[in-house]
């Protein structure tokens, strides 16, 4: 995981690089979205756009065990 961020706007998170074609997505229109961006060989996906329950809380918790597994 490299990059983890909320965004308000459903349309905002499906912007992005053109030709990348390595994302999940399963949104709902009109709530926020969790965008977690990964970097790894064995992932198969560059980037998850999610609508959780709460997103800002779901990007602290991966912020933090991201931080644990890096030690």
């Amino acid at each position: 995981m490299t990059t983890v961020r909320v965004e308000p706007s459903w349309w905002q998170a499906l912007r992005g690089t053109p030709g990348r074609g390595r994302d999940f997505i399963a949104l709902i229109q009109d709530e926020p979205v969790l965008v977690v961006y990964l970097k790894h060989w064995r992932s198969p996906y560059a980037r998850m756009a999610l609508t959780v329950r709460d997103p800002g809380g779901s990007a602290d918790l991966l912020r933090r065990h991201a931080g644990r597994a890096r030690r």
